[in-house]
């Protein structure tokens, strides 16, 4: 029997994942062996405990006394080695990850949370101004375990609801157990995914907590992350925070799967945590804090009335936290008051030109958009910096929270005498300006790098910032793209064409056609999905400018020229528009040879995609396709160069048995799978896609496949027994699959809750089909397990709900041949059951 997952985090915590008698930085490898062995002691405590590397676990429960060779551990000198290391630890002594070492060797994708954590969270924690209930310190504490058990976990909730707080909490408790902590935000859009990904290759292997921020902008590359990085063998953690999005956008399109649903026990969100009552607890800390330090009587008023001010925004509750300190009773300030004494406060200390530069980039920010030193104003974005109002990470500047820039333009926007002389009948019509600002002093210079990021979300914002273009950058944008990366060109044309249709023809001809690099757009690896696209985004305005635009030749030259995605995708929405012919007509007239050539230049999961989307658009020529591919020998040459798990082979074996499964077997002979590759990715919750395709694994694979069950870790076998009744009709064949890997494994947790299972299971039998199919996985399950006493149980508690289900079904073949079945793990049902049935039937 095993330790808890407490004790368990408890020691690999106090060893900071080194082995106690080698020291070594074990970190994955690592095992919590009992010092004492549980079938002499019967102890699982923490004194029991000691954390070992493989190679010193073996060593310390494998000697033979028979033929002894070197000396072997005592008892005695395990617990001593453990105490001293854990001395040594505890003492901050053990050596970890140095981020500033590694960057000056690489890039600077990551930081020290110590530099990203700005003034006035240092503030918070010294002061002891951080307050938590105790339901939410409760839930930091299982972030924290589940973060050190499973690598990783979420946080997510609205804007300035305390996503950061939190993770600095849990930072700080990583900090004591001696790993580093090193921060990235999807919003500095600086580093291209690649760059993160190679960035995180080179540190896996270290006791690191990444806090990878601002999930919601990037789901894709979040995923990726996820999946590639985390649950894996490396003693790297990560958490991931991010703000609630809609479902639709929190799907991975790599991945199939929604973001936030991997994390089903692993996540805080923080919409479940009740507001009034956290308001409360920080109001009682600030309270305290200020009698302390000015030895006066301070009185909180009307709780309701300061969260009706408030509501869900704690940046609001600090703004009036910091004035109470000078009042007397909190609630008695008003929004008014706050925001003219806030516009006092921030505003009045700076001259013009300053309140000029901040509003600029408060505006920016208030869309969480990122920015730069604009050129003019260097000298006063150093001052603002100087103070502490704006930020920087690397060449990148940014404000303590969107909420934050929201408050400082609401209070200057009501209280400036200013106010560009009340040009601006709106908030929005200020901000607008300031916008547009922006890029007009970096006209003579080089554009920002946020440029395509802020043309692009305000063109999503919908007709009343489509105005954008078109009323004095114009010539900016213009100069702007023809200087940019080409697909960078291509997607603010996509967004022009769906948002500002009216002048799609405009910028396609400026940035396009007459562009010096015409050809090389044109013939771009993704411009046929970008036709497409164009195509389908013009069609409701009645805008035929790019359908009359090309002939048929140079449009099968663009699809000629893509790579697979973009030729899946052209064709695809080609088809999906209305115009199958065109559609069908350019898939027939691509030349096998190049579309295989696409093939062996892009992945797994993109060609599985591509056969899946073939299959519906026409099958006859899906399959001529995947003939030649299955059958030529440079598929199995490109596919060793390729990156495979359980996901992408998945989707692969389940794309070519849709076509044939005598394609599928032949596949299966010229293709090996590595079964410790693709096992050590499956956790509890991608499991599922291992499950789904057993049989398939099974039939082309049996002796990998029996591998793979052995390899996947004990936990996703718990975790997933655990939650098996909701697979509803697929639950029959998963639990066989994990009760035969929980058997071999010796996993008794998850045996015993799969037998309560299928107990459970019983109530789901709807047809002489699923009956068969349960009672051949009993039947099954009994060459494993003995299933004397699990059969007893079901006479005791259900046989006669069994019963009454059998009477009820309509092909008696079926039913005959199951209680046979049932007869074979335990004589004597088939005499039961059939003389109920006899009496019993009902037609």
């Amino acid at each position: 029997m095993g330790f808890s997952p407490k004790i368990k985090v408890q020691a690999l915590v106090a060893s900071a994942r080194h082995c106690c008698a080698c020291h070594k930085a074990a970190r994955r490898n690592i095992e919590v062996h009992h010092i004492i062995p549980y079938y002499i002691s019967n102890d699982n405590s923490f004194e029991n405990a000691i954390p070992l590397c493989f190679d010193c676990h073996s060593a310390a429960g494998h000697y033979n006394n028979k033929e002894p060779k070197g000396n072997k551990y005592s008892l005695e000198e395990l617990r001593k080695h453990r105490d001293n290391w854990y001395k040594i630890v505890a003492e901050g002594k053990a050596k970890y990850f140095d981020i500033e070492e590694y960057n000056k060797r690489y890039l600077p994708v990551f930081q020290s949370i110590d530099k990203v954590t700005n003034k006035s969270f240092s503030e918070l924690f010294s002061n002891n101004l951080v307050a938590f209930t105790q339901a939410e310190q409760d839930e930091i504490e299982r972030i924290f375990r589940r973060l050190i058990l499973n690598n990783s976990a979420l946080i997510k909730g609205e804007p300035a609801i305390g996503k950061t707080v939190y993770a600095l909490k849990i930072a700080q408790k990583f900090k004591e157990s001696n790993y580093a902590v090193l921060y990235h935000s999807f919003k500095y859009h600086k580093f291209s995914a690649n760059e993160i990904v190679e960035s995180l290759n080179n540190m896996r292997d270290e006791n690191i907590l990444f806090i990878i921020d601002d999930c919601h902008l990037d789901i894709e590359n979040a995923s990726k992350i996820k999946y590639y990085f985390a649950n894996n063998n490396s003693p790297s953690c990560f958490l991931f925070l991010s703000r609630n999005i809609s479902n639709h956008l929190d799907f991975s399109n790599t991945f199939n799967s929604n973001f936030f649903d991997e994390f089903k026990n692993s996540s805080l969100d923080l919409g479940v945590i009740r507001m009034s009552k956290k308001i409360e607890t920080i109001i009682k800390k600030y309270k305290k804090y200020y009698i302390s330090k000015n030895s006066r009587q301070y009185y909180v008023g009307n709780n309701s009335k300061i969260i009706k001010h408030v509501g869900d925004n704690l940046i609001a509750l600090k703004a009036y936290l910091i004035l109470w300190e000078n009042e007397e009773t909190l609630s008695k300030i008003g929004k008014e008051r706050m925001l003219e004494e806030f516009y006092q406060r921030q505003y009045l200390k700076f001259n013009k030109e300053t309140i000029n530069c901040l509003n600029i980039y408060l505006s920016l920010y208030s869309f969480e958009i990122p920015f730069e030193t604009i050129p003019k104003f260097e000298n006063e974005t150093l001052k603002l910096e100087k103070d502490g109002i704006i930020f920087r990470y690397n060449s990148t500047l940014y404000f303590e929270h969107s909420k934050t820039a929201n408050l400082y333009l609401e209070s200057y926007y009501k209280y400036s005498t200013e106010r560009v002389d009340k040009k601006f009948d709106t908030l929005e019509a200020f901000i607008d300006s300031n916008l547009k600002q922006y890029l007009k002093f970096f006209k003579n210079d080089e554009y920002p790098d946020n440029t395509h990021h802020l043309i692009t979300h305000f063109l999503s914002k919908g007709k009343k910032y489509s105005d954008f273009l078109n009323k004095g950058i114009e010539n900016i944008l213009l100069k702007y793209y023809s200087k940019c990366d080409v697909n960078e060109t291509l997607v603010f044309i996509n967004r022009v064409s769906i948002y500002a249709p009216e002048l799609f023809n405009y910028y396609f001809k400026k940035l396009i056609l007459e562009s010096k690099i015409s050809k090389k757009i044109l013939n771009n690896e993704m411009f046929s999905f970008y036709y497409a696209s164009y195509r389908r985004n013009l069609k409701p305005t009645g805008n035929d400018y790019i359908k009359e635009l090309f002939h048929y030749n140079e449009i099968c030259n663009f699809f000629n020229n893509s790579n697979l995605t973009g030729f899946r995708q052209g064709i695809a929405f080609l088809f999906n528009l209305g115009e199958q012919n065109l559609a069908l007509k350019l898939l027939q007239d691509s030349d096998n040879n190049s579309i295989l050539s696409k093939i062996y230049r892009s992945n797994i999961s993109e060609i599985s995609h591509f056969f899946n989307s073939l299959h519906k658009i026409n099958e006859i020529r899906g399959l001529e396709l995947m003939n030649e591919l299955i059958k030529s020998g440079t598929f199995y040459e490109e596919l060793k160069g390729m990156s495979t798990n359980i996901i992408n082979l998945s989707e692969l074996i389940g794309a070519i048995n849709r076509y044939s499964f005598d394609l599928l077997k032949l596949f299966s002979k010229k293709y090996q799978i590595n079964s410790e590759k693709i096992s050590e990715g499956i956790n509890y919750l991608n499991i599922r896609f291992f499950l789904n395709n057993f049989q398939l694994y099974f039939e082309l694979y049996p002796l990998s496949t029996f591998k793979i069950l052995l390899f996947i870790e004990d936990e996703a076998y718990i975790n997933l027994s655990k939650k098996i009744v909701k697979y509803d009709n697929k639950s029959y064949k998963h639990i066989t699959i994990l009760f035969i890997g929980s058997h071999y494994k010796n996993i008794g947790e998850a045996r015993e809750v799969l037998l309560d299972d299928m107990i459970e299971n019983m109530e789901k039998v709807r047809s002489s089909f699923d009956f068969n199919q349960y009672v051949k996985i009993l039947y099954l399950m009994s060459n494993y397990y003995d299933m004397t006493g699990f059969v007893n149980e079901v006479d005791k508690q259900k046989q006669n709900v069994l019963k009454q289900k059998i009477g009820n079904l309509k092909d008696l073949s079926k039913v005959n041949e199951s209680i046979m079945l049932l007869d074979k793990i335990l004589p004597g049902q088939n005499k039961v059951f059939s003389k109920w049935l006899q009496k019993n039937r009902k037609h």
